[in-house]
């Protein structure tokens, strides 16, 4: 997944109510009334954890940590890279097709 991607998919849209802890992705559930959370009507505030500049920390050391697990794997042919562009059922299909090569399970 390239890194633009990976930004946008990130908990950075993400906030959680401050009363009851429901979390909301902006993007794929955003509450009814911006700022104010459906179950309690508590404040929705971003964690901590969730703050651009401490996802984009933890981005670089997971890139730094698995990118020699990538080139390892890779120079031995045991890696599979997957397109994960699109929806999730979309991209779920694509995994299925390449977990079901490695078994040998025909598509059907």
């Amino acid at each position: 997944m390239d890194s633009s991607t990976t930004w946008t998919r990130s908990p950075r849209r993400r906030v959680s109510c401050t009363g009851c802890g429901l979390v909301y992705n902006l993007d794929a559930k955003p509450p009814t009334n911006t700022g104010e959370c459906d179950r309690c009507g508590g404040k929705l505030e971003v964690r901590a954890d969730d703050r651009e500049t401490t996802v984009h920390s933890r981005f670089i050391e997971f890139r730094g940590s698995t990118e020699p697990l990538i080139q390892y794997y890779g120079s031995m042919d045991r890696l599979a890279r997957i397109d994960t562009t699109g929806g999730i059922d979309e991209v779920g299909k694509r995994v299925t097709a390449v977990l079901d090569g490695l078994l040998g399970i025909e598509a059907g």
